[in-house]
């Protein structure tokens, strides 16, 4: 079973990065929310660093809206060091429906787990990824199929951007 954790080239990991940033659209109306900077850093990047850090290397993009932009922006993934694979969509099809067009397209490879993350998901635990691993494993082992990670907010938050697109904190609450 460690083997398995260990085994990170068997994994996938599904960035959801195509939606139009509702809460957003005053601060970020030229690039996807995904490219919006923490401390220089762009929210991708983070997500990027975050995983790869954890010896993922397998990345799915799923774009819509803007979603040349992240195509641009990441490239052939060489500068993070990792194998990229990209699902554009048509029009605004939803996680959901992009989840299920790159699932179609054959984009996301199905002999591999995935781990569906958003860029815009703030993880601050640098453990995080393997410990969903884990999780998830144990689960397995007991019939299940999934492993969801529910956080509980007190109240909505929405990030507030910066005209230079970085993030200056949080409406409703801290980060």
């Amino acid at each position: 079973m460690i083997g398995e954790i260990l085994e990170t080239k068997n994994y996938q990991i599904v960035l959801i990065c195509g939606g139009l940033g509702t809460r957003l659209k005053h601060r970020a109306v030229d690039i996807p929310k995904a490219l919006l900077e923490i401390n220089g850093t762009t929210l991708l990047d983070h997500t990027i660093k975050l995983y790869r850090s954890n010896g993922f290397t397998d990345f799915v993009f799923l774009t819509g809206h803007l979603g040349e932009e992240i195509r641009k922006y990441v490239g052939d993934g060489r500068i993070h060091d990792i194998n990229v694979r990209f699902s554009i969509e048509k029009g605004l099809l939803g996680k959901g429906g992009a989840l299920k067009y790159a699932l179609e397209n054959g984009v996301i490879d199905m002999k591999k787990s995935s781990i569906i993350a958003y860029p815009d998901d703030l993880i601050l635990n640098k453990e995080f990824p393997k410990q969903l691993v884990r999780r998830h494993l144990v689960g397995k082992e007991k019939g299940c199929t999934a492993t969801v990670v529910r956080v509980n907010y007190p109240r909505q938050r929405s990030a507030l951007a910066e005209s230079d697109r970085r993030l200056a904190g949080t409406e409703g609450g801290g980060l």
